[in-house]
């Protein structure tokens, strides 16, 4: 499934903070997408190989979670200083 099509239907029916469950999750797309969206994502796979490669993608989205981008910096300011001030 498409990521655009995944984070529609994450942001439809979901709200952050919610748990978003993929019980076949494969590469894990869609607790990827729910991490991205500001959810909790919970997959479950059987295959060992697909579950290993999915559980590095989605620590990787854990880890750029928190990391500010230059979209961040793009408004009037106050996002810039809100970055800053921490």
């Amino acid at each position: 499934m498409q990521l655009d099509i995944i984070e529609r239907l994450i942001n439809r029916y979901s709200n952050p903070g919610d748990i978003v469950l993929d019980p076949f999750s494969g590469i894990m797309s869609v607790p990827y997408m729910a991490i991205k969206s500001g959810r909790y994502g919970i997959g479950i796979e059987l295959s060992a190989d697909y579950y290993r490669d999915g559980v590095g993608y989605l620590r990787n989205a854990e880890m750029q979670r928190g990391e500010p981008t230059l979209f961040d910096f793009l408004d009037d300011g106050r996002g810039a200083n809100q970055i800053c001030n921490k």
